[in-house]
């Protein structure tokens, strides 16, 4: 199993929808993270651990639970994960939606129990319901362990 591509949206630097392709090239198997600090690597891989660890995040790392905690709860947290500029936009009112997601496309899934090619797990978060949803989808149809 391997990761194909991440999708995040409004999740915090990472303003709209922004895609991060790992396609396998022929010659290629190894892809590196780089840039210059404060240009989102950590953001990167904080929503890598959200969309696949939800609220047991806290769970996978210190810093998580540390982060967790000092927001004031889980809830708040993900408050805090709105990419700001939407923030502010929701907050005055002007259009837009208040949601961020992280979506995480794997490929080459060898499931013995499962079946299937390829398996995506979306998380979203509503600021207006300030509902969270978990999505799993195999081979393109969501499963039913989600709904």
């Amino acid at each position: 199993m391997r990761i194909d591509k991440i999708k995040l949206h409004n999740f915090r630097i990472y303003k709209g929808s922004n895609e991060i392709n790992f396609s396998q090239q022929k010659d290629k198997n190894i892809f590196l993270i780089a840039g210059k600090n404060g240009f989102g690597k950590t953001t990167f891989l904080t929503s890598l651990i959200w969309a696949l660890y939800g609220n047991l995040m806290g769970q996978v790392e210190d810093k998580y639970r540390i982060d967790i905690k000092s927001s004031g709860g889980y809830q708040n947290y993900l408050l805090s994960n709105l990419n700001k500029n939407v923030l502010e936009a929701y907050d005055k009112k002007e259009k837009g939606e208040a949601c961020f997601s992280a979506e995480v496309h794997l490929v080459d899934v060898l499931i013995p129990s499962i079946p299937c090619k390829s398996v995506v797990i979306r998380r979203s978060f509503d600021l207006k319901t300030k509902n969270e949803t978990l999505k799993i989808f195999l081979d393109g149809q969501e499963n039913e362990l989600t709904k």
